[in-house]
């Protein structure tokens, strides 16, 4: 696959399917060096595709050294290259730029299809200590924030779930409910709301932040 990546002569879709492809070897020297000239190669004819597939290598592989490359597109103009950002931003655990992540929570431009992957990236990187006892507070909080419908709750279970297991825990979300936690009270997570990019319940084909939810 590295052959693949750094032949200039193929097509850029195939090239980036290979970077992604190197991502568990992305901290070998050859790779590195192969993704970063990925990174900076883009142009207007390749359209973000280039600096889009090198950052999701990037953040696949958990390697931190190439967290640095996340933050400057966190308000990129190119949304394929944002959305890797967001999920760049979480895995590496950016802490100090999670205000940013959540303010993709309520976009009401072309972004806004963004949510669920900032939702994603939040869960990850929002401030606090990772434990198994804290994580369904972490849960009640992003729903405060956020208002997240049912799917929504399940994906940022989800996420919490993963940020456990980057730090070496065992999730919570996804053990035996009958599992006790001694850290802090059980919680049970959003169920049966209405979520604010959800259609509303009146029939009238709008958001529901949009109509009965405004």
């Amino acid at each position: 696959m590295l052959a693949i990546l750094t032949d200039n002569s193929r097509d850029i879709v195939e090239r980036g399917g290979a970077a992604v492809g190197l991502y568990a070897v992305a901290d070998r020297d050859d790779v590195s060096s192969a993704l970063q000239a990925l990174y900076e190669e883009d142009g207007l004819e390749k359209k973000g595709v280039a600096r889009a597939k090198a950052l999701e290598s990037m953040w696949r592989s958990l390697w931190k050294p190439y967290a640095k490359f996340f933050p400057q597109h966190l308000e990129d103009p190119n949304k394929e290259i944002l959305r890797q950002a967001l999920r760049g931003a979480g895995y590496f655990q950016l802490t100090r730029h999670a205000d940013k992540i959540a303010s993709y929570f309520d976009r009401e431009d072309d972004l806004e299809d963004l949510r669920e992957d900032a939702l994603f990236a939040y869960a990850l990187a929002m401030p606090a200590e990772t434990t198994r006892g804290r994580v369904r507070g972490m849960l009640r909080k992003i729903d405060t924030i956020a208002h997240l419908s049912s799917s929504e709750a399940e994906l940022v279970m989800f996420a919490l779930d993963e940020r456990l297991r980057l730090a070496g825990l065992d999730p919570v979300f996804a053990a035996d409910n009958s599992e006790e936690e001694t850290e802090e009270p059980e919680a049970s997570a959003p169920s049966g709301k209405v979520g604010r990019n959800d259609p509303c319940p009146c029939g009238s084909g709008k958001k529901y932040k949009k109509c009965h939810g405004a």
